[in-house]
């Protein structure tokens, strides 16, 4: 929270003998060795602060500049895929069959597992033991959903098809 962060720079700048303000603050942020995103929403959240203050943000604004400038060199990562066995174990555990179709609804559709959970009987054109369609018209896949896309149906096939075929008959 601000209120943490406020807290940390007070005590940073008494034990480090430096006078409290904007640049102190953006060396601060520099000095707690975290992620360069880390670093940029911590800058942000100072600048936020000491504008509330009416105080300089220029330094601190620089810094976001700064931070932004080298980021977008940085490509992004994301984390590793969960293999099929993890999920369906993990599912499997939870002794809940909802969670455990949406999991599998996801995980054969690429697809979030909020954007799975909004499944409903309406969105199951055919659901056979080979094969499953799925209308996901109804369902936006972001913020800027597009109702002419012409991705709206959804075939499974395959490995697992019959046991997703009669999770989702239950529901």
């Amino acid at each position: 929270s601000r209120r943490r962060l406020f807290l940390r720079l007070l005590l940073w700048c008494r034990r480090e003998r430096i006078p409290f303000g904007p640049e102190a603050a953006a060396l601060w942020v520099v000095a707690t060795q975290v992620t360069p995103q880390g670093m940029l929403n911590y800058a942000k959240t100072m600048s936020a602060i000491f504008g509330k203050m009416r105080m300089d943000q220029s330094p601190l604004l620089a810094l976001c500049s700064s931070l932004r400038a080298d980021g977008a060199g940085n490509p992004i990562s994301q984390a590793p895929a969960i293999s099929k066995d993890k999920l369906m174990s993990w599912a499997a555990s939870l002794q809940q069959p909802r969670i455990e179709l949406v999991s599998r609804l996801a995980w054969k559709t690429s697809s979030r597992y909020n954007e799975a959970r909004k499944i409903t009987s309406q969105h199951v054109l055919r659901n056979t033991p080979k094969e499953i369609i799925l209308d996901w018209k109804q369902l936006p896949k972001g913020k800027r959903s597009n109702p002419h896309s012409v991705s709206r149906w959804v075939v499974i096939k395959g490995e697992g098809t019959a046991k997703l075929s009669g999770m989702l008959r239950r529901y």
